[in-house]
């Protein structure tokens, strides 16, 4: 008999406990050699020739004004649009991939992004 008075409370407490939603995080988990990480970070798809792969070329800019690529060899086939609109979290390391097409007109400041987050823009 003591325990059915105790079945309200725990189905109260069970019903409490399904309805919280955990807090999801989407902050990459960057290496020690990472020189920074960026979250909901914005920019454009964009096809760098030279390099035969896809980057972000960023909404923020450097210093100098000049165009921010994030670039990666294994962007999702679903973001290879020029133009589209992303928006993404993702760790920025040295720019280390290889130069597949001379093309002394490009300019801008490139980093390679890993353990990265990205969704299209809406």
């Amino acid at each position: 008999m003591k325990t059915t008075k105790y079945i309200p409370l725990l189905l109260l407490g069970l019903l409490l406990f399904s309805c919280s939603t955990p807090e999801v995080t989407s902050e990459p988990t960057c290496d020690e050699d990472a020189l920074f990480s960026r979250d909901d970070a914005t920019g454009s798809m964009f096809f760098i020739n030279c390099y035969q792969t896809w980057a972000v070329e960023m909404d923020e800019l450097n210093d100098n004004g000049n165009p921010i690529y994030a670039a990666s060899l294994d962007i999702d086939e679903d973001f290879h649009t020029e133009g589209m609109r992303v928006k993404f979290d993702a760790c920025f390391y040295d720019f280390d991939l290889p130069l597949i097409i001379p093309d002394p007109s490009f300019f801008g400041e490139m980093y390679v992004i890993r353990d990265y987050e990205i969704e299209e823009e809406n």
